[in-house]
């Protein structure tokens, strides 16, 4: 399953690629995203929760200082995804942030998908990428905090 969404947040570029690139900031935006460790060449340790479950995953990251971007993913580049930070073309102050995430559908004992494919139940992937943008735009502007969705608590 793809997902991609973005953001426009009232912040230089620079001031927001600063937060996401640093990763002890992930627990603060991140609804699943409970604690994060910092491992050895561009990997990370990151602990959380979602529907009530606990997990642990280890992730690569590669930073794009150039470009502005972040990557990360999986060794098996099952679950991976990329942030892009960007001028607004109209306003100098106004930074857009497009997140895209790539996630394998999770499916039942009888192999039907349980993310993304039933429109009558929220998909938690896609409601934990839309509070993580939320929550990001929210503590960068100073409004708000972490928004955390019913659909991954």
């Amino acid at each position: 399953m793809e997902y991609q969404r973005s953001r426009r947040i009232r912040v230089t570029p620079d001031s927001v690629f600063a937060f996401v690139t640093d990763v002890s900031n992930l627990p603060t935006y991140v609804p699943t995203v409970q604690s994060v460790e910092t491992l050895t060449d561009g990997r990370i340790r990151v602990h959380g929760n979602t529907g009530g479950t606990s997990f642990e995953a280890d992730l690569w990251t590669h930073v794009d200082h150039n470009q502005r971007g972040i990557e990360w993913g999986t060794d098996e580049r099952d679950r991976h995804g990329w942030m892009t930070v960007t001028a607004a073309d109209d306003d100098a102050d106004m930074t857009e942030v497009v997140a895209h995430v790539s996630w394998p559908p999770h499916v039942n004992q009888d192999a039907a998908p349980l993310a993304g494919e039933r429109a009558e139940e929220p998909d938690p992937i896609e409601d934990a990428l839309e509070a993580a943008l939320d929550s990001l735009r929210n503590i960068l502007e100073g409004t708000g905090g972490k928004e955390r969705p019913e659909s991954v608590s």
